[in-house]
């Protein structure tokens, strides 16, 4: 039979034991997939070194099989204060702690040490992969008029891949994302400077790998870097210098997506070091594309929402 190219499912769950199968179910675990896509056979291909009088192919074994899965979800909190996001535990699986304060906020804030990892289950129709140890990175994206989302890059350690049921998610804590517009996003400044904006992409910036050696095989995450790129009206020098701000010292940024209690996401960084920027138009308007790295701190950065 066919399978056809919609129908695609993924169940992600934190595992308690790295490595370990924490088993995703449809009822609890289901992920409200857009752009999903997945990576099978990564790993390194080693031919065999056989002597042979003749010419062509030998064969090659692939060693060290591991997955990378991609995929978009909508940003939007729970809906409830205190309650964490249906997306809440990917974001752990990117480096990010989750601290819950109950009936008020639920923040993620980097973390240097002690990552969590995650099982996931691939399905397209009827075929199943699996894969564990999971950890990746995620890139926050607003953009004018569209849906606030999030894009996960994971990588995983191969488990196994099998004919199985399509499983019948329950995606009722996924909940509809905002869009990026005037009032929906009441707070998007620059070191205190209210900008007029198209973009913005956060990314964590993780370095992450596969590392298999005797007695380990882990994906690591071996460090963090960072950053942030907006794109925003430029204005005058004696209105507000940018320029001035280029390899500078660090500036913060400070960006509220949403206005109802339960669903504000409050993107904090207190120190963000501007880069070189370049400029574009957008009708008539001049834009300048602001990439900025978002220096160590306690913590770098935090995505709360309340």
């Amino acid at each position: 039979m066919t399978i056809r190219f919609d129908k695609r499912a993924a169940l992600v769950k934190i595992e308690s034991s790295y490595g370990t199968d924490s088993v995703p179910t449809e009822g609890a675990n289901a992920i409200r997939l857009m752009n999903g896509r997945i990576t099978p056979f990564e790993g390194e291909v080693q031919e065999r070194e056989e002597l042979n009088l003749d010419m062509g192919q030998a064969l090659k074994d692939l060693v060290g099989r591991h997955c990378v899965f991609e995929f978009d979800v909508e940003l939007a909190g729970s809906g409830v204060a205190g309650t964490a996001p249906a997306f809440g535990p990917l974001l752990r699986g990117c480096g990010l702690a989750e601290t819950i304060v109950a009936e008020t906020s639920v923040a993620y804030t980097p973390v240097n040490a002690a990552f969590e990892g995650l099982s996931a289950y691939w399905f397209e129709g009827t075929n199943k992969t699996a894969f564990i140890g999971a950890r990746g990175e995620v890139e926050l994206q607003l953009d004018k008029m569209r849906k606030a989302r999030l894009h996960f890059r994971l990588m995983g350690i191969f488990a196994s891949e099998a004919n199985a049921t399509f499983p019948t998610p329950t995606l009722t804590a996924w909940q509809r994302a905002l869009y990026a517009t005037k009032a929906n996003v009441p707070t998007f400044t620059i070191d205190g400077y209210a900008v007029t904006a198209n973009s913005l992409k956060l990314r964590t910036g993780n370095a992450v790998r596969y590392l298999e050696r005797i007695n380990r095989q882990e994906i690591p995450i071996d460090d963090r870097k960072p950053s942030w790129e907006a794109v925003i009206e430029d204005v005058a020098i004696s209105t507000k210098n940018f320029r001035a701000m280029v390899n500078g010292a660090g500036v913060p940024l400070a960006v509220v997506l949403g206005t109802a209690a339960g669903n504000i996401l409050t993107i904090a960084a207190a120190s963000c070091q501007v880069q070189p920027f370049s400029e574009s138009v957008d009708g008539v308007d001049t834009m300048i594309t602001v990439p900025a790295n978002i220096l160590r701190d306690t913590p770098d950065f935090s995505l709360t929402f309340t």
